[in-house]
């Protein structure tokens, strides 16, 4: 048979996969013999290959993964595509927002890009595509993960996004993170992409600082407050997180310091009951 190889014992057998028949003879025998399909002598190409039972030469073809740039001289398909036949056949590109190693053979080996997530079937046919993130979320590796929410502090205002962006200081993420807002009264954030906290007692602040100031003299706050007035003949202590009663020679008019009277004056009688 013209795709069989002679063998010792005088049987025939099917030429193997990777090999083609050669035919020779001297006119009254013809003798069937197995060659090993050929390799290109160009950097990087890889041997041919063929089916069972080949006939000729012409049965050896680029090997799934890799195409034909010139006569059985096979390369690697490029990243992002992919050939899944023997043949000389062209490797044919991932769907769209998905990419593939050098070398594919599968379908299934494209993977969404950064920035889509999704899951790439092996058939032709098959209706998995790759979908862009959604704005407040991004995917900043290749393959089948999910889209992941951008973290407190951050934000991503379009869709398929590879990383979010770090708000400013006094500033921090809204709700959903598709943009940042300034920090609100009595809050700060002194770091880029960092979330908006309580002033400490004794401190304020008004919307959109990355710091707090101390309260004047005369005034106390709680943690996260405004900064209010001591009473009359009341001032702050030195942290300002309380009122402290004026001392015995001393008067404060409300939200003002201790003071003490002026030369020729005297504390009111009330102040001194």
């Amino acid at each position: 048979a013209l795709n069989s190889i002679d063998v010792a014992d005088g049987s025939c057998t099917i030429a193997t996969t990777g090999t083609y028949v050669v035919r020779a003879g001297d006119g009254q025998h013809t003798i069937n013999s197995a060659q090993t399909c050929p390799i290109a002598s160009s950097p990087g190409s890889v041997r041919t290959t063929s089916l069972a039972g080949a006939t000729s030469i012409d049965g050896c073809k680029c090997p799934p993964g890799h195409r034909d740039t010139g006569v059985r001289q096979c390369l690697p398909c490029l990243a992002g595509t992919y050939k899944q036949l023997l043949g000389s056949q062209s490797c044919t590109n991932c769907p769209t927002a998905s990419s593939s190693l050098a070398g594919s053979v599968l379908r299934s080996a494209c993977m969404c890009s950064n920035g889509f997530t999704g899951i790439i079937g092996a058939e032709e046919n098959d209706l998995g595509a790759c979908s862009p993130c959604a704005t407040a979320t991004y995917k900043n590796v290749v393959g089948t993960a999910a889209c992941t929410d951008c973290g407190a502090g951050t934000y991503s205002s379009g869709t398929q996004a590879t990383s979010c962006t770090d708000c400013l200081v006094g500033e921090t993420s809204s709700t959903p993170r598709i943009s940042c807002v300034p920090c609100a009264q009595y809050t700060r954030n002194p770091t880029a992409g960092g979330t908006c906290q309580s002033c400490d007692a004794g401190k304020s602040s008004i919307a959109g600082q990355g710091s707090c100031i101390d309260c004047r003299v005369g005034q106390q706050s709680v943690v996260g407050g405004p900064c209010m007035n001591c009473t009359a003949d009341h001032s702050s202590n030195p942290t300002r997180t309380g009122c402290i009663p004026c001392a015995a020679d001393e008067y404060s008019v409300p939200g003002g310091p201790c003071t003490t009277c002026g030369p020729g004056l005297e504390l009111a009688t009330s102040r001194l009951m």
